[in-house]
This record gives structure tokens, sequence and C-alpha cells, in this order.
């Protein structure tokens, strides 16, 4: 999510998504999921892996993950994605306690309803 808030992607029901994700900080983990859907993890630093599924991952610094996400079948409501630092590996650094610790976007399967 590239240090932004409310970041939104368009999505259509039913359809499955590639996203990469990987973690540019400099020493802090990070937890992803995306709320209410499963992903599939494929790659993991640029290697190609069996699927394996997962509800939340870890994504340590400078680690890659590409995961697919099959969206919902209707469109009730949106999705958050959540992103949320580890805060054991940043309590000996008093600056980052102090910094927002989460970001957070959302899956739009309709662009006029709220996450």
């Amino acid at each position: 999510m590239n240090d932004t808030q409310n970041t939104t992607i368009a999505v259509e029901p039913g359809k499955t998504y590639l996203f990469r994700m990987i973690n540019m900080g400099a020493f802090a983990g990070q937890y992803l999921w995306f709320e209410g859907h499963t992903m599939r993890i494929v790659e993991v630093d640029g290697i190609y892996t069996e699927p394996a599924e997962a509800e939340t991952i870890y994504i340590t610094t400078a680690q890659r993950y590409s995961v697919l996400v099959t969206m919902k079948n209707n469109t009730d409501s949106n999705f958050a994605i959540v992103s949320s630092m580890d805060q054991v590996s940043t309590l000996s650094d008093e600056r980052c306690m102090k910094s927002k610790a989460e970001a957070c976007g959302r899956l739009s399967l309709t662009l006029s309803r709220p996450v």
C-alpha cells in the first residue's frame, strides 16, 4: 500500500487476482490479511511454490510474496486489506512506537459501499 491510507482496489465478484507484495521496511515485519478472504501463496522471494492457503501472512524485511485471492461472489459489502506492523520487533525503537502501526485499504466490490 506504499505508505498510503484508504487505498481502493476495484475488483469483480468471483474473479481471482494476483497480488505481489514486498516489505520494503528497514527492520519491522508486517502482518497482512484480506478481510473475509483466504490467500493462496504461490511465490515467496522469487521462487514459485506449491499453493498454500493462509488467512494471514507475516512478511519480514525485504521479503516478497505473491498470493492469489478469489473475490466473494456477493456485492453486499467491501472488505479491508490490512497491514499491521509487528510491534514486538519495534519495541527497542521509540520512534516506531509513536508512528502509525497499521495501513488499511479495501477490496471494492462496489464503490458505493464503505468497508
